[in-house]
């Protein structure tokens, strides 16, 4: 584990550096063609995921601690009742296939359902984790992908942390949101958040990521939130119905935002405040203006 986050932040800017996808070439340039280049990923992506169908995975009927590479099947629901500090599957492991088989991990509240940490070539599948403290916690993520999750009554459905060339797809969260932290280089595409006591979808810290085809509605806070964010791409995205704005910038730099819906939030399509620069809006409704 990284000591602490300036640590943490160097690490995550050099194994950028040595291994980011060739899809990202910098948001401040970026135009079609690199949308188009990630979207061609993501749909192979998604293709493998469809064609995975291992003849003897691992069966799973309780929480575990994975270890070695390979597939494993969750076989049945789980209850568990967890500490703060406990998660019910842990990978540890690269080159794993965690398909969760339509089943579902329930907590009473607190620890975490799946966490994968220091690990990449990493796929968590096709389950529900519901209240627990967060769904998915995922930290030293690399080149993994978390697709078809749903959860429910988590304070985070998903939880990605000092992470970098990750998909995040087709997850619904309710009543909870999707974090990126001290993250780069992440595609969040064609999820849906709604119900987050905080707003649904946010990035602290994090940059040169991909925000697209999600929809963010009827959250407490705002749709998506940046925070000391920069290089970053939103595009596309429903946000609206939220008790506040859209969009939220809060010291964020050299992001852009296109073609997003953000009617009918409480504080109206965006807020910007007077650390944030250097952003570019194009044909959002209603449109935003940096002084908004």
């Amino acid at each position: 584990m990284l000591p602490d986050k300036t640590t943490r932040r160097r690490y995550l800017r050099a194994t950028t550096a040595l291994g980011a996808l060739t899809l990202t070439s910098g948001v401040a340039a970026a135009g079609n063609e690199p949308l188009d280049d990630r979207k061609e990923m993501v749909d192979e992506m998604e293709a493998d995921v469809e064609a995975t169908d291992p003849d003897d995975p691992t069966e799973i009927n309780g929480c575990t601690t994975i270890t070695e590479p390979g597939d494993y099947v969750l076989v049945e629901d789980l209850d568990v009742d967890l500490d703060s500090n406990e998660a019910c599957i842990e990978i540890e492991s690269n080159n794993v296939t965690f398909d969760g088989d339509g089943y579902s991990i329930t907590g009473s509240g607190s620890g975490r359902g799946i966490e994968p940490t220091g690990v990449s070539n990493v796929l968590v599948t096709n389950v529900s984790l519901d209240d627990l403290d967060v769904g998915i916690s995922a930290e030293e993520f690399v080149r993994g992908q978390l697709s078809r999750i749903a959860t429910s009554n988590c304070r985070v459905g998903i939880d990605v942390t000092v992470s970098r060339s990750n998909v995040i797809r087709f997850c619904t969260i309710e009543d909870g949101s999707i974090v990126l932290d001290d993250s780069a280089n992440d595609i969040v595409v064609e999820n849906q958040v709604t119900g987050s006591p905080r707003s649904g979808i946010a990035g602290f810290e994090s940059f040169a990521n991909y925000y697209v085809n999600n929809v963010s509605s009827g959250n407490a806070v705002a749709g998506l939130r940046l925070s000391e964010a920069d290089r970053n791409d939103i595009v596309r995205n429903t946000l609206t119905n939220n008790d506040g704005p859209g969009l939220d910038l809060i010291s964020a730099e050299q992001n852009r935002f296109t073609d997003n819906d953000l009617n009918d939030n409480g504080d109206g399509p965006c807020a910007v405040d007077d650390d944030s620069a250097d952003n570019v809006f194009q044909l959002n409704d209603p449109e935003c203006e940096p002084d908004e």
